[in-house]
C-alpha cells in the first residue's frame, strides 16, 4: 500500500516532520492557500527544483523520494478545497502536484514517477476528469521578463492533465519553467492506464484515506 504524510494542516506551524525514516522540510509560502479553488476542472503536474524532501505549500501534493529505501511517498500539502500557486494565473479549478526534486543531485526517479502517475489516476477517476480530455481556458500572455501577466481575451485548449512547461509555452515564459517536460508522456500515460483501469472496476483506488480532508 502506498504511503502518504497529510501535512495539510502541518505548514506554518512547523518546520519539518519525520515520515519512513526522512526529515521532510515544510516550507511555507502559499499566499493564497485560503483563497476559494473553485471545482476541480484539471491537474498541472510540476517539479520543486529542490530536493527529495523539500516540500512547498504552493503544491497541493508532492511525491517525495527515500534515497536511502529506494522509496517514493507522497506529501499533501494542501487541502482539496484550498488554493495551489504552483501555476502562474491558472490555480483556479487546478490541482497542482509536483516531484519533490530536480535540484543537483535529485533527479526525478522512475519511483517518483509511478507514483504520481498513480496519484493522478486516481485523483481523475475520483473527481470524474478524464485525462485524455481537453479543457478550453483563459489565454494568458506576459510581458519578456516575466515580471507581469494578463488575459487576452482569447481562449487556449489544453490538456485535462498537463504540466508547467505547456502553460510556460502557451502564456509565454518559457525559459522560466520546463517542469516536468519529457516525463510528461510517461506520467500521462500510466496516469490514464490507471484510471481506466479504476473506471472499468478492474482495480481499486489505494489512496482512499488521501481523499478525506
Amino acid at each position: 500500500m502506498p504511503s502518504f504524510l497529510d501535512a495539510s494542516s502541518l505548514f506554518g506551524k512547523q518546520s519539518t516532520a519525520e515520515f519512513e525514516g526522512c526529515t521532510v522540510q515544510l516550507i511555507e509560502e502559499n499566499g493564497q492557500k485560503n483563497d476559494d479553488p473553485g471545482p476541480m476542472k484539471f491537474i498541472t503536474a510540476h517539479w520543486s527544483a529542490g530536493n527529495y524532501t523539500q516540500c512547498f505549500n504552493s503544491y497541493h501534493a508532492q511525491i517525495c523520494y527515500n534515497a536511502d529505501t529506494q522509496k517514493a511517498f507522497i506529501v499533501k500539502c494542501l487541502k482539496f478545497s484550498q488554493k495551489a500557486q504552483g501555476t502562474w494565473s491558472r490555480n483556479s479549478n487546478n490541482w497542482n502536484v509536483s516531484f519533490a526534486g530536480e535540484a543537483a543531485g535529485c533527479p526525478v526517479v522512475q519511483a517518483q514517477i509511478d507514483m504520481m502517475a498513480q496519484l493522478i489516476g486516481e485523483v481523475c477517476a475520483w473527481k470524474e476528469i478524464d485525462p485524455k480530455a481537453t479543457i478550453e481556458l483563459t489565454a494568458y500572455t506576459c510581458d519578456k521578463e516575466a515580471n507581469h501577466i494578463w488575459a487576452t481575451g482569447g481562449t487556449i485548449k489544453a490538456a485535462t492533465v498537463s504540466d508547467h512547461r505547456h502553460f510556460a509555452v502557451a502564456d509565454g515564459y518559457p525559459q522560466w519553467r520546463s517542469d516536468v517536460g519529457s516525463l510528461y508522456p510517461q506520467v500521462l500515460a500510466k496516469a490514464q492506464g490507471h484510471y481506466d483501469s479504476l473506471k472499468a472496476g478492474k482495480t481499486e483506488f489505494l489512496f482512499k484515506d488521501f481523499f478525506t480532508e
